[in-house]
């Protein structure tokens, strides 16, 4: 759907229970304020990529009676840019079946926070921009997240300017090829912990902690580059990093344009 004047719209009398796709069902409805989706029967709904994309003065909803058992594959882009949205239930979603996660709430600048404690992650590939530029995001717990099977990281937090802390303490990152622009932008983080993280077959690493200007110190000491390809403007403008711990990380044999502009940490490097 696009309509650019909808303001209100009643769906008490809309029966949903044979409807397959939702895709961008909402979106682009520029101008809708509020939606009352109580009525919603989604058992047999396969897709609802970008449902709500893009709505941009939606202020809540209520998803508490949404049951996504029987979707395909992904849950891509379905409150991206609803950047007036500061609360959403979703502790109705049963995400297991779930593969991807693009752009998810990509753009939603007005959340300060956001429960998925009941996300079931396993089985998800791609999280790439998932939450970028959630710009008033302070706190997220993904401490239930379970990312094994996840290769594509790009973006993730990127542009979450207020974010202050994230742990990752229980990220498996073993299949994870990218890695490209995973912080950036995250001005407010002072400091990360990614001991754990494994980037033994990682490609790109480009932009991954650019524009982190309040950085201080990072422990990479788990970091290899065996499959690494770029890591240009990885870590431009940190202005406030004193000490990157680089111990198993190569000097050579990728693309390295860039990697510390404006940035006077001191490197550890592998022997």
């Amino acid at each position: 759907m696009y309509n650019d004047k909808l303001e209100t719209i009643d769906l008490t009398n809309f029966n949903t229970k044979n409807v397959i796709s939702m895709t961008d069902m909402f979106s682009f409805c520029t101008e809708l304020k509020s939606l009352d989706l109580s009525s919603f029967d989604t058992q047999k709904v396969e897709d609802m990529d970008g449902l709500f994309s893009r709505c941009y003065k939606i202020t809540s909803l209520d998803l508490s009676n949404f049951d996504i058992s029987n979707l395909k594959q992904g849950l891509n882009y379905i409150f991206a840019y609803c950047s007036s949205l500061v609360s959403v239930n979703l502790k109705a979603f049963n995400t297991e079946n779930i593969e991807y996660m693009m752009s998810l709430f990509e753009g939603c600048e007005s959340l300060t926070s956001i429960d998925l404690s009941n996300f079931n992650t396993k089985n998800v590939v791609n999280m790439a921009d998932m939450f970028k530029d959630c710009k008033n995001l302070k706190s997220i717990d993904l401490s239930n997240f379970d990312t094994t099977n996840l290769q594509n990281m790009w973006g993730m937090f990127n542009g979450c300017e207020n974010l202050e802390s994230i742990n990752l303490a229980n990220f498996d990152t073993k299949k994870v090829i990218v890695m490209n622009e995973l912080f950036s932008n995250c001005f407010s983080l002072t400091s990360l912990n990614l001991k754990n993280f494994d980037t033994a077959i990682v490609e790109g690493m480009n932009n991954m902690f650019s524009g982190c200007k309040n950085l201080k110190e990072l422990d990479l000491s788990s970091f290899t580059s065996n499959k690494l390809r770029g890591a240009f403007s990885m870590f431009e403008d940190c202005t406030s990093l004193e000490l990157i711990d680089f111990s198993h990380f190569n000097e050579c044999c990728y693309n390295k344009r860039n990697m510390f502009k404006n940035c006077n940490a001191k490197v550890i490097w592998q022997n």
